[in-house]
């Protein structure tokens, strides 16, 4: 229940715009209650990583919409597709025979 509070925008602050929409990227600022950026949050499962550390539900919130990428909330930003370098045909090569009689 309180996943899909964090997922469609509620939140236990008051003052803070509850219809606000979960953006897809991480909070480059954002610091765990444990010390930890988002980044170090993707190894993990975020709701159980924060239950097992007692998180209070403001600060699973706060990591939710911190690190909505890292806890697998939205995808990540799909790197910029760049083609691979066209071949070089390899050079003619005589097939070998082998010698049947041999």
């Amino acid at each position: 229940l309180l996943l899909a509070a964090v997922i469609f925008g509620a939140s236990l602050t008051k003052g803070v715009d509850n219809n606000a929409p979960l953006k897809c990227e991480d909070d480059e600022e954002y610091i765990s209650p444990v010390s930890m950026v988002c980044s170090s949050h993707r190894a993990f499962d975020c709701l159980d990583m924060a239950e097992a550390f007692l998180f209070g539900p403001q600060d699973i919130i706060d990591l939710f919409r911190s690190c909505p990428i890292a806890c697998r909330l939205c995808a990540a930003p799909s790197p910029h597709h760049h083609p691979a370098p066209a071949r070089t045909p390899p050079p003619d090569v005589a097939l070998c025979d082998d010698d049947l009689a041999y």
